[in-house]
């Protein structure tokens, strides 16, 4: 065997276990990150109506506020809500109207 075989053979468990050794000291001196888990806004969907085939309007909460999606082939649009108002207008079209029968339920 060649000279810089045997030093290759010798060595690289020498790096190996020096890496897992420097590895298990920063693991015991840094403290752990958080989990990134919690640090995420919870997501509800609380109330979803199908307008046409192609259209569906969502009723979301985030973070305890309220937005109103309205998804489309051709779009979609987010909408904060104010959610003080539990009775719809009579002017307001059949659809929220709708929306507010089913969160009476």
């Amino acid at each position: 065997m060649s000279d810089v075989f045997l030093r290759l053979l010798w060595a690289l468990p020498l790096v190996l276990m020096t890496g897992i050794a420097i590895m298990l000291l920063l693991r015991r001196v840094l403290p752990l990150p958080a989990s990134s888990a919690t640090d995420i806004a919870p997501l509800a969907v609380r109330h979803s109506l199908t307008l046409a085939d192609d259209t569906r309007v969502h009723l979301l909460e985030v973070d305890r506020k309220s937005y109103l999606l309205v998804e489309s082939s051709r779009q979609a649009l987010l909408q904060p809500v104010e959610t003080t108002r539990t009775v719809p207008p009579p002017a307001a079209p059949a659809w929220l109207q709708r929306m507010y029968k089913s969160e009476a339920r």
